[in-house]
């Protein structure tokens, strides 16, 4: 807001969240978040977890970033036993993660609301994140999202790192 006689001020209190989040964009199935303190292997691992105990049934692949956390070998072994498959996007190409817009506009919602607490923080997220997911529309045309069903049948450009054949959910961190 700007005046032409006066500087105008408006006081936004500050809520720090110390908590990192973590989320699933599931194009079929249900989305997920999860807060944690760090993102580490052992912290990727239990979001792995949240994923697969929300989403019970068939694989799952999880397109994903090239975060180290995503690579390392005890996240890999953890979602085999999960039947979660990495499929990871090139570097620096963003632009193909369809939670990517999710986020931009989860922040968007976010800029001009004033929290009372963690909590309130905690929970207009969560339902905020959960709400958006609904909206295919995140995955860009409907050629993107036959290109991320395509990777559910090994026939995408970004080959999956591991296969097995059966049926997934389709879904981003």
């Amino acid at each position: 807001m700007w005046s032409f006689d006066r500087p105008v001020t408006i006081e936004k209190p500050l809520v720090t969240f110390p908590r990192r989040s973590i989320g699933f964009y599931a194009l079929t199935g249900q989305s997920v978040i999860t807060f944690k303190e760090r993102l580490v292997k052992e912290t990727i691992i239990e979001a792995l977890e949240e994923i697969r105990e929300q989403n019970p049934v068939g694989r799952i692949l999880l397109v994903a970033d090239n975060y180290g956390s995503h690579h390392a070998n005890l996240t890999q072994q953890r979602a085999d036993e999960l039947d979660i498959e990495f499929a990871f996007i090139p570097p620096y190409s963003s632009t193909l993660n369809a939670i990517e817009p999710l986020w931009k506009d989860l922040k968007r919602e976010i800029s001009p609301e004033i929290f009372a607490d963690r909590d309130h923080f905690s929970a207009f997220l969560t339902e905020t994140f959960l709400r958006l997911s609904h909206r295919l529309s995140f995955v860009g045309s409907r050629h993107s999202f036959q290109m991320f069903k395509g990777c559910a049948d090994h026939s995408c450009a970004m080959p999956p790192t591991r296969s097995t054949g059966r049926e997934k959910s389709v879904g981003g961190v």
